[in-house]
């Protein structure tokens, strides 16, 4: 399974900055992850920890560090979610949240910073996530973790296509991989993990995740269709 992911650029780095890092924090065999979304969680806990010894990280530090930096990261999954329904990938000043989340992001490695020339020929800095896929992952955690958005607007915002699209289709804000990434962490494996980010109890992370695999559940009794 992960040799398959590597036939994809951005999924074959992922895959090498977290194998790297849990097999260097430990002489034992470290439980490898296997999905993309599972990839994508130990990503954002390995730019994390950067400035730690990674052969003294383990869970606990891990889940520390989350709750360290649980504003900033809310803030981040914030802006993916706004440049992804803006159908942006690149940020400047008058787009990004707060100087404390723009700082975090940069020092953490989650966003690229690099000159842009304006149509005026002025220069202004511009920001972006270090891959579109980062950014699809932390909007979709966004819709996880943040209490305004409630299971109806999550019921309503997530679909996996059924068919293929038409011209006439109405267009969706997001991607589908976002919509694979919030498949991904319906799962159980993933309670922990959003309960720190989200500071909410179990119960509200349970209802969550009980929204997506409802309607994951009705395209599973969907007919499929190709093209027409």
């Amino acid at each position: 399974k992960i040799l398959n992911m590597c036939y994809i650029p951005a999924m074959c780095w992922v895959v090498f900055l977290c194998l790297e890092h849990l097999l260097s924090r430990s002489h034992l065999e470290p439980k490898l992850p296997h999905t993309m979304t599972q990839f994508y969680i130990e990503m954002l806990t390995v730019f994390l920890s950067k400035g730690t010894n990674s052969k003294e990280a383990n869970g606990n530090t891990e889940n520390r560090l989350l709750n360290k930096h649980r504003e900033e990261i809310q803030g981040l999954c914030n802006l993916a979610r706004k440049g992804l329904q803006e159908s942006k990938s690149v940020f400047y000043l008058r787009d990004l949240l707060s100087e404390k989340v723009t700082d975090f992001a940069s020092s953490y490695g989650f966003l690229t910073t690099f000159e842009v020339k304006t149509i005026d020929q002025n220069q202004e800095n511009g920001h972006a996530f270090v891959h579109l896929t980062l950014q699809e992952f932390l909007a979709a955690l966004h819709q996880m973790i943040d209490s305004t958005v409630t299971d109806q607007m999550l019921k309503r915002r997530f679909y996996l296509k059924s068919k293929w699209t038409s011209k006439n289709d109405m267009k969706n804000e997001f991607t589908d991989a976002v919509h694979i990434f919030l498949s991904g962490l319906a799962s159980k494996g993933c309670k922990q993990f959003l309960g720190i980010l989200s500071s909410k109890n179990e119960v509200w992370v349970q209802n969550k995740q009980k929204a997506i695999l409802q309607n994951l559940r009705k395209l599973a009794t969907t007919n499929l269709t190709g093209p027409k």
